[in-house]
């Protein structure tokens, strides 16, 4: 075997290797997601956007949005915790956002479009590392085989 072909082979096995880790580990991860940001998020509200924000750390920016919302006659405050994208972080001031809050801890909250958007960017992500690993020998062995 030469050089080209032992890459592949490795290639190969990374192939495989990630997609079966990947079955396993990403529905764990979203369960985990699920049941702690959504655990006792019961009472169903209407936030409002009150200010965009962008957080510099080191080399590159970070975008949250800050939610206002009322409960039991009380006014909380809350950033979004997820980094969003930079389009979903520009919603206009005032927006109305669905959000779920605990009633034993109404500064505990669950937005599930937040969510949907950061579960989607790491599906992406996902595809296409297993797009590239498995990409990578198939190219390998068609380069080889044609020249």
């Amino acid at each position: 075997m030469n050089f080209a072909e032992d890459i592949a082979w490795i290639l190969i096995v990374c192939a495989i290797v990630y997609p079966l880790c990947a079955i396993f580990f990403v529905p764990a991860h979203f369960y985990k997601k699920k049941t702690q940001r959504g655990s006792g998020c019961t009472v169903f509200l209407k936030a409002t956007v009150i200010e965009p924000l962008r957080i510099r750390i080191k080399h590159s920016y970070h975008y949250f949005m800050i939610y206002q919302y009322e409960y039991m006659g009380y006014v909380y405050q809350k950033n979004t915790g997820i980094d969003l994208a930079y389009h979903q972080a520009q919603k206009k001031i005032g927006t109305e956002v669905e959000i779920y809050i605990d009633p034993s801890d109404p500064e505990k909250y669950f937005c599930p479009a937040d969510v949907k958007m950061y579960r989607m960017t790491q599906i992406c992500l996902l595809c296409c590392g297993w797009l590239f690993i498995v990409g990578t020998p198939i190219g390998c062995f068609i380069l080889e085989y044609l020249y």
